[in-house]
């Protein structure tokens, strides 16, 4: 294990002018792994999840929710005591289950009900 810094809250840009009101974290883990995906049609706002491993059932996830346009405000979340539950198919970091590998391959079941959600 080695010690990860990040830095957790908010920063908004105006004018070409920067508020940081992150905070900074340390705490002892190991990066496992990391997913990044867009939330808009045009590429300019997004999501990056990185994993680290805390202890032998214990995650973190550093969440950056990030914008390139100017006035929007990105967030950096950490979220604390994640489980490899919170890492399967059609859980709250499903993305970066499958992304490092934690994710369990999908049962007949599971994707029926994963196709049925995500379907229009």
């Amino acid at each position: 294990m080695e010690s990860i810094t990040l830095k957790v809250g908010s920063v908004y840009t105006i004018n070409n002018h920067i508020e940081d009101y992150r905070k900074t974290v340390t705490f002892e883990g190991e990066r496992i792994g990391h997913v990044t995906w867009y939330t808009d049609s045009r590429g300019m706002k997004g999501v990056t999840q990185n994993l680290y491993k805390i202890n032998d059932t214990t995650y973190v996830v550093y969440e950056i929710e990030w914008s390139q346009w100017t006035h929007d405000t990105d967030w950096h979340t950490l979220h604390q005591d994640v489980t490899e539950e919170d890492l399967q198919y059609g859980k709250r970091f499903e993305r970066l289950g499958i992304a490092t590998g934690l994710a369990r391959p999908m049962s007949l079941e599971d994707l029926k009900r994963w196709s049925s959600e995500k379907q229009p």
